[in-house]
């Protein structure tokens, strides 16, 4: 029996998490993920803009209309003032010009002040709109990229759960093989004590197996369903318990190859090649 005939594919730790990095990041910036789920973001971003965009004209708006109030009130003191100019020409009071004069400057003065003040509150709280729309977007396009990157998460761990669960099949598989095998050169009459011994430990190394791949399935649905980040530790430790878990089973299963029995040649024959003559 040839040694190959158990066969386990190979799964790297490091490129399973190398994938799933696309999806979770543990620190820094996440990696952009260009699937359908970009697309969704489109139009958040084009509703902000169209937002901010409609804010700022209203701005504009409300700022014309607050300068055009001022210069109204501002027109109509002057007009009140010559009024009272020409009252007091003809009453022949030319002190109180003076002093209604101050007046009038000082109220313009108060005027242009309030105007300034009002305009500038109104652009504290166009800025503030700003922030709150762009830090609503950015909100919105976290949850639905992190919807995605979890979605990601969950396909690639999917493959190596898969990947897992195939090498577990194979190898029950081959139990049963080499067991018959055992079996078969028992009822031959040759020992088979060595053999039987070995598979016992390998049976007990692939139930290790069976619980270390059961258990990255656990790990890998906690970091799924974690709503605060995957923590990619546990799920590592996980593949690499189950990894080692299978390579051991893979190495016992060889050890019963090598102790089973070799058949004995019936006597009288031999592994020559006979002699032909012309």
């Amino acid at each position: 029996m040839k040694k190959n005939i158990i066969k386990i594919s190979t799964i790297t730790v490091a490129g399973v998490l190398a994938l799933a990095s696309v999806s979770f990041a543990e620190e820094g910036k996440p990696r952009p993920i260009k699937d359908a789920r970009q697309q969704e973001v489109k139009p958040l971003r084009q509703e902000m803009r169209t937002e901010i965009k409609d804010d700022r004209m209203e701005f504009r708006e409300e700022r014309k209309m607050e300068v055009k109030d001022t210069r109204g009130q501002i027109q109509e003191n002057r007009a009140e003032f010559k009024a009272k100019v020409e009252d007091l020409k003809g009453n022949g009071v030319k002190g109180d010009i003076k002093i209604e004069a101050r007046k009038m400057m000082e109220e313009n003065k108060n005027i242009r002040q309030l105007s300034r003040e009002e305009i500038e509150k109104k652009r504290s709280e166009l800025k503030t709109e700003v922030k709150t729309r762009i830090a609503e977007f950015k909100e919105g396009k976290k949850e639905i990229l992190d919807e995605a990157r979890k979605e990601k998460v969950k396909e690639v761990i999917e493959k190596v759960f898969g990947r897992l669960s195939g090498a577990l099949e194979r190898l029950k598989a081959f139990d049963a093989r080499i067991s018959a095998a055992i079996s078969a050169r028992k009822a031959k009459g040759l020992d088979t004590s060595k053999a039987e011994s070995a598979i016992e430990e390998a049976r007990n190394a692939l139930e290790t197996a069976k619980v270390a791949v059961e258990e990255t399935k656990s790990a890998s649905t906690e970091s799924v369903d974690d709503s605060q980040g995957v923590s990619n530790e546990a799920l590592r430790s996980a593949i690499e318990e189950a990894h080692s878990a299978l390579k051991i089973a893979k190495e016992k299963y060889i050890e019963v190859i090598k102790s089973l029995p070799i058949p004995k040649r019936p006597e009288g024959t031999s592994s020559s090649t006979p002699e032909t003559t012309n």
